[in-house]
């Protein structure tokens, strides 16, 4: 066991020098990695638990006033991404009518729970797209969720293409 512990310091403190990763962020991923050493890491369970920590890591930006629900949905977006130590090279975030799209280089971002919390599961396990929904939710009073993207056959939240994993937001 040791020598295993040893081996999940030497790779978390790569990712975290080639990262840049901030305690929240190595916080959050590693949490939810930690699922997949119980065998119930999957998107769909990612989706559930973010119904139950985003409100209060919500809670916690109001209160510090981090984020403010007199300002513009995109901007509350990029001071909860700066919070969790993305730069402006790491995202980009558009605004399309009642959609928000969001791309974040893969290699960048901090809070993956493969890339960052050492996950080792197909697919994705991407706390973003509930957490930005149900964020968005409670700073403009109006529901927001995750758009479905379908690709070869699959619904996905997040698409992985180009380097980068892209969501969207929708407001419905």
């Amino acid at each position: 066991m040791e020598h295993d512990v040893s081996d999940i310091v030497k790779k978390s403190r790569e990712v975290i020098r080639k990262r840049h990763v901030n305690l929240a962020s190595i916080t959050l991923a590693s949490l939810i990695a930690s699922l997949s050493e119980l065998g119930i890491l999957t998107q769909g369970t990612v989706s559930s638990l973010a119904k139950y920590f985003t409100p209060r890591i919500c809670a916690y930006m109001l209160e510090k006033g981090i984020i403010d629900p007199s300002k513009p949905p995109v901007e509350n977006l990029r001071k909860v991404f700066e919070e969790y130590a993305f730069t402006n090279e790491d995202y980009e975030i558009k605004e399309d009518g009642n959609e928000i799209h969001i791309e974040i280089v893969t290699d960048e971002c901090k809070v993956c729970p493969k890339g960052v919390g050492g996950a080792e599961i197909p697919g994705s396990a991407c706390p973003l797209p509930h957490f930005i929904a149900i964020c968005l939710s409670i700073l403009t009073g109006e529901k927001w969720e995750p758009k479905k993207i379908r690709k070869d056959n699959k619904i996905k939240l997040v698409l992985k293409e180009e380097g980068k994993c892209k969501m969207a937001i929708k407001k419905v």
